[in-house]
């Protein structure tokens, strides 16, 4: 069998058990679907945005562009998030013995990625326009931090 597989625009043809950018791919036959199972070689944000979308395809809750509603829930359950992860730091100066639980602490920040990728997805932002972005703003507060701003 041969499967269509796009990958950051590229449409490509694959056979069963190919290998696509170093990411070793297994067919579902029945629906087409090609689900990756080693994703080394392949820029980490590009994975996290196909993974996030895949998950909201099956979970039908794939965004419409610029859904109102829709953005509004993602900021919120990432405050709901960011609180969750802020509670695994020892952040209460009143309170001894506190100690940073980091494996709760990375599960939290990995939720807070979900809603954060899916307010890109629901804004037609792609991973490489995440990064420009970042960089771009990075290079300005590097440069106002020279400033003293």
């Amino acid at each position: 069998l041969r499967f269509k597989v796009n990958y950051r625009g590229v449409d490509m043809e694959k056979n069963c058990n190919n290998c696509l950018l170093n990411g070793t791919f297994i067919c579902n036959h029945r629906s087409g679907i090609i689900y990756c199972t080693d994703w080394s070689g392949i820029p980490y944000l590009d994975v996290m945005f196909h993974l996030q979308k895949d998950l909201q395809t099956k979970l039908k809750a794939y965004p419409i562009l610029f859904d109102e509603q829709y953005i509004k829930d993602m900021v919120l359950a990432t405050q709901v998030e960011l609180t969750e992860l802020l509670n695994e730091t020892p952040w209460k100066p009143w309170k001894k013995n506190q100690k940073l639980n980091r494996e709760k602490y990375l599960e939290e920040m990995a939720d807070v990625w979900h809603f954060i990728i899916n307010l890109c997805l629901v804004a037609g932002i792609t991973p490489d326009e995440l990064f420009a972005a970042y960089t771009k703003k990075n290079k300005i507060n590097v440069d106002r931090n020279k400033r003293g701003y």
